[in-house]
């Protein structure tokens, strides 16, 4: 089952990091995690949800990009964005759609969990 309209709000140039609880859907035990040991995990943003040009894109291969939570059997995740993710000339005063996915043992993705996600425009203070 997809967790939907996850939806967060942001500030351009702002390092954030966005939790997600994963479900196991084919357990028959209600809200019980999915082990995500051997898993993939990944993450894209795009300007919609019928855009399919991602243009941001974190995965759990890569070191610091989303990150396993205690341990795997909990099925939760941290997806980490950096200040230089979505500087404000590009994603200020925007909304955009994400969705995070599970890449399973035979390369099939699954989707797991949407939503929009507002990057609103920040202050830029260089006073000090």
């Amino acid at each position: 089952m997809v967790v939907a309209d996850q939806n967060d709000v942001m500030y351009a140039g702002n390092r954030r990091t966005f939790r997600f609880t994963i479900i196991d859907e084919d357990d028959p035990t209600p809200n019980t995690p999915l082990d995500l040991t051997g898993l993939t995990i990944r993450w894209a943003l795009s300007t919609s949800a019928s855009d399919t040009t991602p243009l941001l894109e974190k995965c759990s291969t890569v070191a610091g990009e989303i990150d396993i939570v205690g341990v795997a059997t909990d099925g939760v995740v941290d997806v980490n964005l950096l200040a230089a993710d979505t500087p404000q000339e590009d994603f200020g005063g925007q909304t955009f759609y994400f969705e995070l996915e599970v890449v399973d043992a035979t390369s099939e993705p699954v989707v797991v969990a949407t939503g929009s996600l507002e990057i609103r425009n920040n202050i830029q203070n260089t006073a000090c």
